[in-house]
């Protein structure tokens, strides 16, 4: 009897040693999030699920070299497109994290350095942030290279034996046996018909914003806020030290998200945002006179694109330019692209250079055109005066 449990074991064993190994060599050589260098080597990378994850999009900057990133959150994640024809034959990978943080971006350009790009391109809409963040990440930032503090042994047993990698790498075969390609070098997705009511979806995430910038209206005189500026100074050193050609976009966003900033009282410090960000530039530039000076490009208007019509509540057509108040499509993304590429002729107004010369006179042609946007379009001004009620009256 004792023999016959001792065989059972041993065959118990074996087998499960068998799976084991099968498990680690199928998730190990599909490698469904390119922890092993395998990306760019077999016919399964254009059927890998990339476009997320910390996890994965840290990986790829850190083994494989390309000519230009784009670096930000959700904005460029959504809304830049690594193949627009501007780039030419560059290799182009989108960084876009969701609900980025710059410490994010700082341990994300880190990992790239081994093989500095020719061009960075970085997305900032605010310079301060939620001190709880300053030195953390959001998603699956703890078990990613971002991490400084990542548990190595953990990650690999995780990348090989975890369910989520089993998932992952029979999704991929899955998808190479259909011939659907899911690989878009880190672009978001194809998002029509994502949303039944796109109205309606605008305007849910317009109260959404609002109500985080009163909380942050609510909060201030209460904590200090954090303060982005030493990464970004630190992230400057470290482009200019690589010979890596930065350009920073203040993105565009629709201008009644510019209102919502507006009406809550938070345009004086997206002013003094976008004045620290010069500043930081101007003394990085003149601390490395010698190197391809930093550009920094301004988006956000109250014109042009970025007032494009709302439609009707009952619109379910998606807008032209933008997908929600904050987030715009890559139609406009590759106008952006277009302007800091000098690759076409920009529409009038639309992207201005910034820099100790420039800015007080653009900032105050920003408040010119406010005031004329709200005299053009007081629909839209009442839409978040609305919203604002709404969330006031939900408070009580």
């Amino acid at each position: 009897m004792r023999r016959l449990t001792q065989r059972y074991l041993l065959s118990l064993l074996g087998t499960l040693l068998v799976g084991l190994v099968v498990l680690i060599s199928v998730n190990g050589l599909i490698d469904p999030f390119g922890v092993y260098c395998w990306i760019g080597q077999t016919r399964l990378d254009d059927y890998k699920y990339w476009n997320r994850s910390r996890l994965i999009k840290a990986e790829i900057a850190r083994n494989h070299p390309f000519d230009v990133l784009l670096v930000g959150g959700s904005r460029v994640h959504i809304g830049l497109n690594p193949r627009f024809r501007g780039f030419g034959g560059d290799r182009v990978f989108n960084l876009g994290l969701g609900g980025g943080t710059n410490y994010e971006f700082a341990r994300l350009i880190e990992q790239s350095l081994s093989h500095p790009p020719r061009l960075m391109i970085l997305s900032q809409f605010w310079l301060t942030a939620n001190p709880q963040l300053l030195s953390k990440g959001n998603g699956d930032f703890v078990r990613s290279r971002i991490n400084p503090n990542l548990d190595y042994i953990e990650y690999h047993a995780r990348n090989l034996l975890s369910h989520q990698a089993t998932d992952q790498s029979l999704e991929t075969v899955k998808y190479y046996l259909r011939g659907e390609q899911r690989n878009d070098s880190g672009q978001l997705c194809i998002r029509e018909g994502w949303v039944p009511n796109y109205r309606e979806y605008f305007d849910r995430i317009l109260k959404t914003d609002l109500g985080n910038w009163r909380r942050v209206a609510a909060q201030q005189g209460q904590q200090e806020p954090g303060d982005n500026r030493p990464f970004m100074a630190r992230l400057f050193a470290k482009c200019q030290a690589n010979g890596i050609q930065l350009k920073i976009m203040i993105p565009p966003v629709h201008a009644v998200y510019l209102e919502g900033v507006w009406q809550t009282g938070q345009w004086a410090e997206f002013e003094n945002a976008k004045r620290c960000l010069v500043a930081l530039v101007t003394q990085a530039n003149r601390h490395a006179a010698d190197r391809i000076p930093i550009e920094i490009w301004d988006f956000s208007s109250f014109s042009g694109y970025n007032a494009e019509p709302l439609g009707t509540r009952e619109q379910t057509q998606p807008m032209q330019w933008y997908w929600d108040p904050s987030h715009f499509r890559t139609e406009l993304g590759d106008r952006v692209l277009s302007r800091l590429l000098a690759f076409a002729p920009p529409r009038e107004g639309f992207g201005v250079r910034l820099s100790a010369a420039t800015l007080e006179p653009h900032l105050r042609q920003l408040r010119r055109d406010h005031r004329r946007f709200i005299e053009l379009h007081p629909q839209q001004v009442q839409l978040v005066e609305q919203c604002i009620n709404e969330l006031e009256s939900n408070r009580r």
